[in-house]
């Protein structure tokens, strides 16, 4: 059974570390927001994520697929 869309926000704030409201910039304990969300968004609908951006999006535990690396 796949996710919907209403678990894209849980998890998104789950791989933030819940600092929505920290304006202090420190993300030593979570993804920077665009990144959770887009993880959590490819993870709630079962997607592989094709990004350059593995570095920040590795920890997701969403599939991930480097096109620059792919050789298919």
């Amino acid at each position: 059974m796949q996710a919907g869309r209403g678990d894209v926000a849980p998890r998104s704030r789950q791989m933030r570390g819940d600092q929505a409201d920290d304006d202090s910039g420190d993300q030593e304990q979570g993804q920077r927001p665009p990144d959770a969300l887009i993880a959590a968004t490819a993870l709630a609908n079962g997607w592989t994520l094709v990004s350059r951006n593995i570095k920040h999006l590795a920890r997701s535990g969403a599939l991930l697929l480097n096109p620059w690396e792919y050789e298919g």
